[in-house]
């Protein structure tokens, strides 16, 4: 054989290599989603998996992060928002947020929530199931960026519907979005404005027999800023049924600080026992 077949052949023997190493490690086993016409998108119901073999994850029929199908009892909570109820590939299921409110406050805790969802997209997902309103309590969680249009699915890349059936390209894909040089598609416009939303949150407001507790959470570089960037969320709330809702704004508890991200918007692990904490202490 010549050198540079040799060459082609050790290329292709180090690409094998590589690739079963990296199914090994078990680097491509993340929660996958499905497209949804009314929502956007949501997470694959019934599937489970543990990436990089420690990060354990599984989410039941209705896309929820746990792995018992959903039948709602009185008293439960229903835990919604975007990746921080999520959890993404960051933690065992232990240590992601459900759980541990489910630890702190000993009630039946469901958690549903998607990478990038604003506040429209939760809606969407609620009132075209209202059946998973039959619980004791709601817990919204709602940042800053949540307040304009719906997100939409923005390609295998950013909210994977299925694995990769080469996944060294994947990985390579995703370290060269990482730096800037292969984007995703654009993401939706979070410019704050109720009339995405208001009309939704009211009828939300009027078909819940149970208490609404809205979570306001700050990005790490909001905490202290004197710009409410919550101002349109609070004058919508304000106008609700203040029997039904409460806000829990966590930039103004002084339990609340930058120590409890690892990122400028994700909680640490520390971040999801510390807000555990304070929405245990908020729903009573």
């Amino acid at each position: 054989m010549t050198a540079l077949a040799w060459l082609l052949l050790a290329a292709v023997f180090f690409l094998i290599v590589v690739e079963l190493a990296v199914r090994f490690a078990r680097l491509t086993d993340f929660p996958l989603y499905r497209r949804d016409d009314a929502v956007g998108y949501i997470p694959a119901s019934n599937q489970a998996g543990a990436f990089l073999r420690k990060n354990d994850f599984a989410f039941n029929d209705y896309g929820m992060g746990v792995d018992e199908a959903f039948h709602p009892a009185s008293n439960d909570i229903l835990l919604i928002g975007d990746s921080i109820t999520h959890g993404g590939t960051s933690f065992p299921q232990r240590q992601r947020l459900g759980p541990l409110l489910e630890k702190r406050t000993g009630r039946r805790v469901w958690p549903i929530g998607a990478v990038s969802w604003a506040l429209k997209n939760e809606l969407r997902y609620l009132l075209g199931r209202t059946e998973v309103l039959e619980v004791a309590t709601l817990v919204l969680i709602v940042n800053s960026a949540d307040l304009g249009k719906a997100s939409t699915w923005r390609g295998e890349g950013r909210h994977p519907t299925r694995r990769p059936s080469i996944a060294t390209t994947y990985l390579i894909r995703k370290a060269l979005a990482r730096i800037g040089l292969v984007h995703d598609l654009p993401g939706a416009d979070s410019t704050p404005d109720a009339t995405y939303w208001r009309d939704d949150f009211n009828h939300l407001v009027s078909l819940c027999a149970g208490r609404i507790h809205v979570v306001l959470y700050p990005q790490r570089d909001e905490i202290g800023s004197l710009e409410d960037r919550f101002a349109v969320l609070r004058r919508v709330l304000a106008q609700a049924d203040s029997a039904k809702v409460s806000i829990c704004d966590l930039s103004e508890l002084a339990r609340w600080d930058r120590r409890f991200y690892h990122d400028n918007f994700h909680p640490s692990v520390t971040g999801n026992h510390a807000l555990a904490d304070m929405i245990a202490s908020q729903i009573g």
